[in-house]
């Protein structure tokens, strides 16, 4: 109780503060307004300040923004106690609350020295825009890849897809995985009918066996692939045949993982083949006939030329043939000697001359030289001497056999005595020794061609089989082929196994150059001067593909132009071609690589290819280039490098190389350090590669890898951290200036402010009207002078302010700023628009200050309408959300558009609209820090809109708004 009174009677013995100020009342209105606004202030900032720590729960260091409110709470008590002491003097517990506030912001400071090294260890806004950056480029790459990676699998879908031949995947046990459209077509089953099944269901019963024992051999590893032929059940229950080629993919652990199959329909080269048995049956059967009518045809043959020899012996007429050259007799029938009553030894080879009678001579000279000039004489009446020297009239008909220059060998001759009793027989010998000559003509035509047709053909057989060519005769209006032995041996089946038919022939040749011969023959049947020569793929009796060079021509053709018969030859180019195919592969493996080398080199990177077991490593040109040598200089071994390396950089990057050894390359080779110039300057060099071949042992046997010079990234980087410094120094430098403009100027203003409303007050009656409002204008300015500094201020806080990126509600934040200007303006007539829940990702601070500046200036500038429009809304460009807030005030002139957004330009006076000049250059920049950009169209006394964009914006779909 004591205590009690004695502080009671203290407290008595202070004066309330309102004494200090005369209880003037418009000094304490002052006071308690200005205590009043600042401690609301300091009350509200803790509860912004626990509202944003609460949504952001990934703030470091939470705890000092509870130290900032509780040091703010403690300012805002001692500014309400400043207002309880006006009229009530417990200066003890205003002393005490300035105690507490001391006490709170001591630790408060305390705190932020020992967190201050922490904060800035913070990465930077640089550096988290390169991180950034970097990352974009991660994906823009990633982006690309899987591009071209889908091109890849579209290109392969579509192979597999519009394949002519049935392709599949079935899994180790048989299932199918995947079917193309022409496995489909081959078996009649949709595609999900195939899925639903195993290939064993649709297999003919009598190949499971054969099949089975495929399959076991790919699974055990017997072997890697297989050809085959098997039957299938087609959907509606006949029998396909088909060509099966597999093989099986195993994983990286050599697992099995599925099947890939071939599947071809050879169904109607069975049927080719079946057709082509029975027709060789029939062939066969033929020929067997035809060789017994042939038998019985030469029996016959005989039997007519022993009638002929006795028929060209005993003949009426007397028959003699002469050398044209010596005259001389080469043969006669015994007619003639029995006749003439000579030996057949006294007459051959005796002059013809001498056979005339002395009398006739004469005759016979001018007869014989017809004979030699014409080839023939004929009914020549001439006489013979007989062995008694008695004369014979006979009639002379002689006919000249030439060879095939047209050269008369020998002459052929008849005589036939001219008697009435032996006319007759001299008709029927002259009918003799016609068919004699007729019979021996042909006889020895067929002989001579026989002969030198089964040479020729003997001689061509005997050059291609030595050549290695075979050869093929085509008649090409009844499709018969004839091949030669050799190109059955080119294909592996034994001679005659094939049918010999052009149809067999397009079965066997490859469908991708089945069409190419064609034009070809087509081609060489109209002009017979365009060459039939080509290369085509043949399949073999294997199932392989053997590449045939052919070469062939029209021989023969009808009377109507059309062609009859065809001949040619064919030769085995299958190891020329390999050898082809060979030979180019190895050079574009030689000019990748040197493509390689030259890419690398202007890219300022080297290669490098290193033999570790037998210590040899080709460093290229590029690498030496880096440090100034030439390829010369510099030998090609792993000391090279080693010498040329930083000693203490070295040791990190054998302890790189080691990793990635034991490693078996997981722990990829990758090592930047510096290496010694030739000139003496230290050179950053990125160097990466992997083992590519590796012993039995596990043990490296060859790296490769590249270079990569890096100084001048080295020195972009170390000249962005000096960048980085400077900026942070100019930053200090404007909050130094923002303080000094927060604290400095405002001072001299409150007392312009101050003198100049006390001297209105203490001397009002002494001032005319013209003073008071010079006053009035002093005051003005004064408040405009404040404002210019918090837009300044304003300003800075929006270039420094570090963004905060969270979810904001545009909308909501619209209505905000709306509901604000109309509580102020309540007898105004607005009509307000504001598009719902559109949502961003942005600051919410930079945000509101944008909608706050925009939204103001279009209530502003309809001011001067009796009702108004303003509209926040959305629409799209060029695939982008834009913003706008439109109005239907004064607007301006489009010509002086770009004078908005600078600071302190306007384009209306302040008469007419009240304002600073910096609202649109704080738009401006909040929403460049956003990454997007603002503009506005506008027409005089029609109104303005205001677009703007931000980069990193969002909206949700219309069904979960």
């Amino acid at each position: 109780m004591m205590n009690w009174n004695l502080m009671s009677n203290a407290i008595l013995a202070y004066i309330p503060h309102g004494h200090c100020y005369f209880w003037n009342g418009e000094l304490i209105s002052l006071h308690v307004a200005s205590d009043a606004l600042i401690a609301v202030a300091y009350f509200s900032i803790p509860c912004t300040l626990g509202y944003f720590v609460s949504k952001r729960k990934d703030l470091p260091y939470p705890w000092i923004f509870a130290l900032f409110g509780a040091f703010i709470i403690s300012c805002g008590i001692t500014h309400i106690l400043e207002i309880w002491t006006l009229w009530h003097p417990t200066y003890w517990l205003s002393g005490s609350a300035k105690a507490l506030t001391a006490s709170v912001s001591m630790f408060t400071a305390v705190q932020l020295y020992s967190i201050a090294p922490k904060a800035l260890a913070l990465r930077s806004p640089a550096e988290l825009e390169a991180l950034n950056q970097s990352l974009k480029r991660e994906i823009l790459d990633r982006h690309q890849v899987e591009a071209e990676l889908q091109q890849s699998q579209q290109l392969l879908d579509n192979s597999f897809k519009y394949a002519l031949i049935g392709q599949a995947l079935l899994t180790p046990d048989g299932n199918w995985i995947k079917v193309n459209p022409a496995l489909c077509n081959i078996l009649g089953y949709s595609e999900a009918e195939l899925l639903a099944t195993n290939f064993r269901n649709i297999t003919y019963p009598e190949d499971l066996e054969a099949d089975q024992n495929h399959s076991d051999q790919l699974l055990s590893g017997a072997i890697n692939s297989c050809q085959f032929e098997k039957r299938y059940i087609h959907k509606q229950g006949h029998v396909i045949w088909a060509g099966l080629s597999v093989t099986l993919v195993r994983t990286a652990q050599d697992h099995p993982l599925n099947f890939i199959a071939q599947i071809d329909d050879i169904t109607q080269r069975k049927q080719a083949e079946q057709g082509l048995n029975n027709l060789v049956e029939q062939l066969e059967f033929t020929v067997d006939e035809r060789s017994r009518d042939l038998q019985k045809a030469n029996q016959k043959l005989e039997k007519l030329l022993a009638q002929y020899k006795d028929l060209y012996d005993n003949a009426p007429d007397m028959y003699v043939s002469v050398d044209a050259q010596t005259s001389k007799i080469l043969q006669c029938n015994q007619t003639l000697c029995n006749v003439l009553d000579f030996r057949k030894s006294e007459i051959v080879d005796r002059p013809i001359f001498e056979v005339y009678h002395p009398d006739c001579r004469p005759q016979v000279q001018v007869a014989f030289q017809t004979f030699l000039e014409t080839g023939e004489v004929k009914d020549a009446q001439l006489q013979l001497q007989r062995k008694d020297g008695s004369k014979l009239d006979v009639s002379l008909n002689v006919r000249a056999v030439r060879d095939k220059q047209g050269k008369v060998l020998y002459s052929r001759s008849s005589w036939r005595v001219i008697t009435e009793r032996k006319q007759l027989e001299a008709q029927l010998q002259q009918a003799n020794a016609e068919l004699e000559q007729r019979v021996q003509e042909q006889t020895q035509d067929l002989l001579v061609a026989n002969q030198a047709l089964k040479k020729s053909q003997e001689q061509l057989e005997f050059s291609l089989e030595a050549s290695g060519d075979g050869w093929w005769n085509w008649q090409v209006q009844t499709g018969e082929v004839y091949w030669s032995p050799l190109f059955y041996q080119m294909l592996g089946y034994d001679d005659g196994e094939l049918p010999a038919s052009y149809d067999t022939w397009e079965h066997l040749v490859h469908p991708e150059d089945l069409p190419r011969a064609v034009a070809i023959l087509e081609s060489h049947f109209q002009d017979t001067s365009v060459p039939y020569a080509y290369d085509y793929r043949v399949r073999t009796k294997l199932g392989e593909w053997k590449w045939i060079a052919n070469l062939g021509k029209v021989v023969e053709w009808d009377a109507q132009g059309q062609p009859v018969r065809m001949a040619g030859m064919h030769h085995d180019i299958s190891d020329r071609k390999r050898a082809e195919a060979e030979r180019l592969k190895a050079e574009k493996a030689g000019q990748e690589l040197k493509l390689l080398e030259k890419i690398l080199d202007d890219v300022l990177a080297g290669y490098w290819d290193w033999d570790i077991p037998n210590h040899r490593e080709y460093l290229s040109p590029g690498f030496k280039r880096m440090l100034g040598y030439q390829d010369y200089d510099l030998p090609n071994i792993p000391e090279t490098r080693k010498e040329l390396c930083f000693s203490e950089d070295l040791s990190v990057m054998l302890d790189c190389f080691e990793k990635h050894v034991q490693s078996r390359g997981e722990i990829p080779f990758y090592h930047e350090g510096r290496y010694h110039h030739k000139e003496g300057q230290t050179v950053w060099i990125l160097s990466s590669g992997q083992v590519i071949e590796w012993d039995e042992g596990g043990q490296p046997l060859r790296m490769i890898g590249c270079h990569l010079d890096l100084s001048e990234r080295i020195w972009a980087e170390e000249q962005s951290r000096q960048y980085a410094a400077q900026l942070k120094a100019s930053n200090r430098e404007l909050e130094a200036f923002a303080y000094s403009v927060s604290h400095d100027l405002r001072a001299p203003l409150r007392a312009i402010d101050g003198f100049s409303r006390a001297l209105l007050e203490d001397y009002e009656d002494r001032f005319d009207e013209e003073a008071t409002d010079y006053f009035d204008r002093i005051r003005k300015n004064v408040a405009r002078m404040s404002q210019l500094i918090d837009d300044l201020l304003n300003l800075s806080r929006v270039s420094r302010s570090k963004i905060q990126y969270t979810k904001v509600n545009l909308s909501t934040l619209a209505q905000e700023v709306i509901d604000q200007l109309q509580a102020g303006e309540p007898d105004r007539q607005v009509d307000v628009q504001i598009v719902p829940d559109e949502i961003v990702s942005a600051d919410s601070i930079l945000m509101r200050a944008i909608l706050t500046n925009l939204l103001e200036n279009a209530w502003k500038f309809t001011c001067h309408h009796t009702t108004a429009h303003i509209e926040f809304g959305v629409t799209e460009q060029e695939g982008q959300r834009v913003y706008f807030v439109q109005d239907d005030g004064a607007g301006f002139d489009m010509t002086y558009s770009q004078q908005l957004f600078g600071v302190f330009q306007r384009l209306h006076s302040a008469h007419e609209f009240p304002g600073t000049g910096i609202g649109l250059a704080s738009v401006q920049r909040a929403i460049r820090r956003h990454g997007g950009s603002v503009w506005a169209e506008a027409a005089i006394e029609k109104g303005a809109t205001f677009y703007f964009t931000i980069s990193r914006s969002y909206s949700r779909d219309r069904k979960e708004r």
